[in-house]
């Protein structure tokens, strides 16, 4: 019967297609996609890591909604777009510290704060967290 054999062949494609899609909130994009959407949110990110990052700033940068931006860094990443921009920002100020000449007198909070940091009692506790030693051992060398 041919309306069976159309029914299979469209069968078929729905298969195909959606075995090459992700689901994002509610809708499905195609994982091809939803890899560049997250690279591009990244690349927003990296290029923003010293301004207030607002994650609605990082959907419309990509053309993704919150929800999905969400999925997508939680499924790739293992964490949220906010957990994303601290450990950024903390892996910035580490490398800053590290290299930085300990004759110049450098005070960690400017760094923080040049990193986009401005709570800093946070700052030095997540930092201890994140890396077992303050940041004031990071410099100095300890």
């Amino acid at each position: 019967n041919r309306e069976e054999a159309v029914s299979g062949i469209l069968a078929d494609i729905v298969t195909a297609v959606s075995d090459h899609m992700t689901p994002l909130s509610g809708y499905n994009m195609p994982a091809l996609h939803a890899r560049q959407a997250l690279n591009k949110a990244r690349e927003y990110i990296e290029a923003h890591l010293e301004e207030a990052i607002r994650v609605e700033s990082v959907c419309h940068y990509t053309g993704v909604p919150l929800r999905s931006l969400e999925r997508m860094f939680s499924r790739d990443l293992g964490m949220s777009p906010q957990q994303y921009v601290k450990a950024r920002r903390l892996n910035a100020v580490r490398r800053h510290l590290l290299v930085a000449d300990k004759e110049l007198g450098l005070c960690v909070t400017d760094v923080a704060t040049s990193h986009g940091f401005t709570h800093l009692g946070r700052f030095a506790g997540d930092y201890r967290r994140h890396f077992g030693e303050s940041p004031r051992e990071t410099l100095l060398g300890r």
